[in-house]
């Protein structure tokens, strides 16, 4: 009997094992079929990001025009920048991967990256203060409203909250009342 229950263990665990390589290779598939993601949803398509803005701030022909000269200004610099970072991080990696790591030119490099990603925070804010710049006073409650939107979608700004009340101290589910039963 002994004999046949670890068969079952066996089998049971073959038939686990074999759904989670069949799903590590679906995704891996999935991830090649689709092709490399965009460095950010801006390139993702540049002109439906464009489209929202000039809509949501009901911009003119000539406040297009402006606003469209500013966006590529600023998708040239902040493509420039994000491959620094990109080369940064990867001279941590090898020197991190050397054989005697060197504690110095790791900080060094922690401090360009931070400087990089105040340079790219120094951007965008010139970026979205030249589009204040072409607004007429009526779309700046619009711009406000708009970065106010786009800045609770940023995964940065979101409020971490370690003791949410409807995530701990829920009952499992074998002490759950029944439902049924109330």
């Amino acid at each position: 009997m002994e004999f046949l229950n670890r068969n079952k263990l066996v089998v049971g665990i073959a038939i686990l094992l074999i759904a989670l390589n069949l799903a590590l290779i679906g995704t891996i598939g999935f991830r090649f079929l689709n092709g490399p993601r965009p460095e950010s949803p801006e390139q993702a398509n540049p002109e439906r990001a464009q489209e929202f803005v000039t809509k949501q701030l009901m911009l003119s022909p000539e406040q297009q025009g402006q606003f469209k000269q500013f966006r590529m200004e600023h998708m040239q610099e902040m493509r420039t920048i994000r491959k620094e970072i990109r080369d940064t991080y990867q001279q941590v990696v090898d020197e991190l991967g050397s054989e005697n790591p060197n504690k110095e030119v790791l900080d060094s490099l922690s401090q360009r990256i931070g400087a990089l990603h105040t340079n790219q925070q120094n951007i965008t804010t010139n970026h979205f203060l030249k589009l204040r710049s072409v607004c007429r006073p009526e779309q700046h409650a619009h711009l406000k409203k708009m970065l106010n939107r786009m800045m609770s979608n940023n995964p940065m700004m979101r409020e971490h909250r370690p003791n949410r009340p409807d995530r701990l101290n829920r009952p499992n589910r074998q002490n759950r009342p029944n439902r049924q039963n109330q």
